[in-house]
């Protein structure tokens, strides 16, 4: 194999993952906001009613669980969802890194061919090199705190509504 179509081969794998994973990081980052989204509005509705009459047909006990359990699946969803786009920034912005540096003439040898896993993703050891040093520097704590903060927020403030509600006391 020339070394033109090694180097052919390995920037037409970068564009196409950068492509797979720009999908992929735009779809996860959809799905989080959008259920976050959803399980607010449906909390606030619940938060803004005064006496629901359905109210007395339950137990506070038992609405407070289904809150709460509720509220946890959709805590445990967005995490998964925002790591997952954490990891998919990851690789787009190594990506993206490889494509500047490459603007240069460059050569690509066997060793950097072989395989690599990141987050069980496996890639070639040129770009797994690029990804660890990104994820070194690219953090992720504001992005995913903010969804999550809002939704135990949420959880607590709809809890603390169910209290002052009609329902049975068991």
């Amino acid at each position: 194999m020339g070394e033109n179509t090694i180097e052919t081969h390995a920037r037409n794998y970068v564009e196409n993952t950068w492509k797979q994973f720009n999908t992929y990081h735009d779809h996860k980052e959809k799905m989080a906001y959008l259920a976050t989204v959803l399980y607010l509005t449906a909390a606030s509705a619940l938060i803004m009613q005064s006496d629901p009459p359905w109210a007395k047909s339950f137990s506070c006990a038992w609405i407070e669980r289904i809150i709460w359990f509720s509220s946890a699946l959709i805590w445990i969803f967005v995490l998964w969802q925002l790591l997952r786009r954490y990891e998919a920034m990851v690789i787009v912005a190594a990506c993206d890194k490889l494509r500047i540096v490459w603007l240069k003439p460059f050569t690509i040898n066997e060793e950097q061919l072989r395989e690599k896993t990141w987050h069980n993703i496996r890639v070639p050891r040129f770009l797994y090199k690029e990804i660890l040093h990104v994820s070194s520097i690219v953090r992720i704590l504001f992005v995913t705190t903010i969804p999550l903060t809002a939704i135990i927020i949420w959880c607590a403030v709809l809890n603390w509504r169910i209290s002052t509600w009609p329902c049975t006391k068991m």
